[in-house]
C-alpha cells in the first residue's frame, strides 16, 4: 500500500536566499584584557579564548576548549602545547597562599580532553590525563604525568 500527499512539494531555495550562519567569536576581550595570540598557534572555530591570555608558538587549543582568563590575571599556554577538547583553564580572583592566581602551561605540555585546571602551575613536558582536574594553587612538575580522572588537590 503507498501513500501519497496531497500537497506539492515545497520548492527549493537557492543559496541566496537563505541566511547566512552565526560566527563565533573565539578569541574575545572580556572587560579591557585581550589575549595575544602568537601568528601560528591554533585556536579551534568552536573553541573560546578570552580576557588575559597568551598564547605562545606552535600552541593549540582544541574543539570546546575555555581557556578564560578572569580577575585580571594571566594565563600563559607555552609553546607547542595542547589544551584538548573540552578541557577548561580558568583563573580565581585570590589564593590562600598569597601567590598570583595565574596558570602556566609549560612548553610541549598537553591537557587531556575534558580536563580542568584552576589557578595553577603545570611545568614543561607535562601530561594532564583525560577529566582530570588540578585545583588552586597546584603545581605540577616537569615531565610529570597526572593519570586520567584524578584530581590533585588545591594547594598541593
Amino acid at each position: 500500500m503507498r501513500c501519497f500527499s496531497s500537497r506539492a512539494a515545497a520548492p527549493l531555495r537557492s543559496f541566496s536566499s537563505v541566511a547566512a550562519p552565526l560566527r563565533k567569536r573565539n578569541v574575545m576581550r572580556l572587560g579591557d584584557a585581550e589575549p595575544i595570540v602568537s601568528n601560528d598557534a591554533w585556536v579551534a572555530p568552536c573553541a573560546t579564548v578570552a580576557g588575559k591570555v597568551l598564547l605562545y608558538d606552535a600552541s593549540s587549543v582544541w574543539f570546546g576548549a575555555v581557556v578564560r582568563a578572569d580577575h585580571g590575571h594571566t594565563i600563559r599556554i607555552g609553546a607547542m602545547a595542547a589544551v584538548q577538547e573540552k578541557a577548561v583553564i580558568q583563573t580565581v580572583a585570590s589564593l590562600a597562599s598569597g601567590f598570583p592566581p595565574d596558570v602556566r602551561v609549560g612548553n610541549y605540555a598537553r591537557v587531556g580532553a575534558g580536563a580542568t585546571l584552576i589557578s595553577c602551575h603545570v611545568g614543561h613536558f607535562a601530561q594532564i590525563g583525560e577529566g582530570a582536574i588540578i585545583g588552586e594553587g597546584a603545581v605540577v612538575e616537569d615531565h610529570a604525568a597526572v593519570a586520567p580522572n584524578s584530581v590533585v588537590a588545591a594547594g598541593r
